[in-house]
């Protein structure tokens, strides 16, 4: 695909710029998700399994 007008290379580096920002988001919640899950499994606590519930909600909020 070729880009012919100025407009189209903005639009696709504020593309690539959400894109590789949400991924370190995601990249991030997965770490934070993974730590937790391992802590619930081998040191289960009430408050391990509150800050997993309160990674899951907001990952789900609107």
């Amino acid at each position: 695909m070729v880009i012919e007008s100025p407009i189209d290379i903005l639009y696709y580096n504020l593309l690539t710029i959400i894109v590789e920002e949400y991924e370190q988001v995601l990249t991030t919640i997965e770490i934070a998700m993974t730590d937790l899950e391992e802590k619930s499994q081998y040191q289960p606590s009430k408050k391990i399994l509150v800050n997993l519930e309160g990674v899951i909600t907001s990952i789900n909020y609107p």
